[in-house]
């Protein structure tokens, strides 16, 4: 026989059930004991999520949860929707549900056909022994369950029967792969096809990617117009029904950072506000507050007061904690110091970039170039050359002509008299591109 110790019990108590959160130990191993009741039944089902791990999905008849924060412990994190808990296990698990005949039978049922009022989940890490049978010893707990095979891990359609989830798993991990390529027109051809699998556990995500993938073809894209065939109110109506599905999700601040920069660039600015307000109030520190803040703070410069947009871009760059989203109040700063003339305070700026993030420009070649470029006209060649150097192996997605990039750069360093290094760039130039476009140019140089 073996004891189980009890160490710590966490009632929650909802609109109409309860989650108990039990701590056990059992032969020197630790259990989560999650107890999940309602006065009418409750669907549970084991799911894959985006990330590829397994979820537990329990489904209430009717609205049981008000909003809150997802909680955790060592064994489990549970989120909350308005009808239902998401427990993704943090190690192994198994659950079951708890009938009035649980104590006299030693098997259960096949719980994935059945709905139950009371449902047990079990955390633990490790191999443990308290789901084996063993010889009875007097009164021997758990209760044996001869019956009970593991969960099935994958994908359930929504009768519970097993579909193909490779297909759809590949399809998001293709849908991720070219979000992270930026071919976002590409992201919303595989998201729509995976959308129409109306039975697909990977919906939310793949409704995620499109709304990423319309934000970046229509708000993060100066030249963007009707002529694409795309409509701004999409990602409203995408971004609230996501909000409406995933009401308890982590990704919330997120949607409302779309909606906000939606409505920004549709010029509806009261509308902007509300969500603007959202974010500040209620998650001031998320990285999706600073950037639906530096989008207001690029309307507000290009048609309010420029002035107002370079303070607003000073606040974005000291208070984030985040290095990209400061590196981008920081260009923006470099770029309004230039336009006012200021080109020392604009050096400034580049240089806490080039300094602190060198990845941020690597990564963002069309911007640094052009900044680049300005500040050669302003007789800043070394800044130019120490941008140049960062981005000219990271142009394939890029719009610079990497010819004209490579002729820039030996013009800049004769620029600042250095001399040698020049004449070394403008003879590998030619060794190089024996049909340059620069190579007139450059023979000139090198002629005087």
């Amino acid at each position: 026989m073996f004891k189980s110790i009890f160490l710590i019990f966490i009632p929650i108590y909802l609109i109409s059930a309860s989650i108990n959160i039990n701590m056990m130990r059992d032969n020197n191993q630790t259990y989560s004991v999650v107890h999940l009741e309602d006065s009418n039944t409750i669907g549970c089902e084991v799911t894959m999520n985006a990330q590829f791990k397994n979820e537990i999905i329990c489904q209430f008849k009717e609205e049981t949860f008000k909003p809150r924060e997802a909680i955790e412990n060592r064994y489990f994190k549970i989120g909350f929707g308005r009808d239902s808990i998401m427990i993704e296990p943090k190690y192994h698990f198994e659950y079951y549900p708890f009938k009035k005949s649980f104590i006299k039978d030693d098997t259960i049922d096949n719980v994935k056909k059945h709905h139950y009022r009371h449902w047990i989940i079990v955390g633990f890490k490790g191999e443990s022994t308290l789901f084996t049978k063993r010889d009875a010893d007097g009164l021997t707990f758990p209760i044996i369950f001869a019956d009970n095979s593991a969960p099935m891990i994958g994908e359930l359609d929504f009768d519970l029967h097993p579909v193909d989830k490779n297909a759809n798993a590949n399809a998001l991990v293709k849908i991720k792969k070219d979000y992270e390529d930026k071919k976002y027109h590409k992201v919303l051809k595989e998201a729509n096809f995976l959308l129409e699998e109306k039975k697909s556990v990977f919906l939310s995500e793949a409704k995620l990617y499109k709304i990423r993938a319309l934000d970046k073809i229509i708000n993060d894209n100066p030249s963007a117009t009707d002529d694409d065939g795309l409509d701004p109110n999409d990602i409203i109506e995408l971004a609230n029904e996501w909000i409406a599905q995933n009401p308890s999700n982590d990704k919330l601040p997120e949607m409302y950072m779309y909606i906000a920069k939606t409505y920004l660039k549709l010029g509806r600015s009261s509308k902007a506000k509300k969500y603007l307000d959202i974010l500040e109030n209620e998650y001031p520190k998320s990285r999706y507050n600073y950037l639906a803040k530096l989008a207001n703070a690029d309307k507000i410069y290009k048609v309010k007061s420029k002035d107002d947009g370079i303070k607003i871009y000073k606040e974005i760059l000291y208070n984030t904690s985040d290095f990209d989203i400061a590196s981008m109040a920081a260009m923006r700063l470099a770029n309004a110091y230039i336009k006012k003339k200021n080109i020392h305070k604009a050096k400034l700026f580049i240089e806490k970039v080039i300094k602190a993030n060198k990845k941020f420009v690597k990564t963002h070649p069309d911007d640094a170039y052009t900044l680049a470029k300005t500040f050669a006209e302003n007789n800043e060649s070394n800044i130019s050359i120490q941008i140049a150097n960062l981005i000219q192996d990271n142009l394939e997605n890029s719009n610079i002509n990497r010819d004209e990039l490579t002729k820039n750069i030996a013009y800049w360093h004769e620029r600042m008299k250095d001399n040698d290094k020049a004449i070394a760039l403008y003879k590998a130039y030619l060794d190089k591109e024996k049909y340059g476009k620069y190579r007139d140019f450059i023979s000139e140089r090198l002629d005087k």
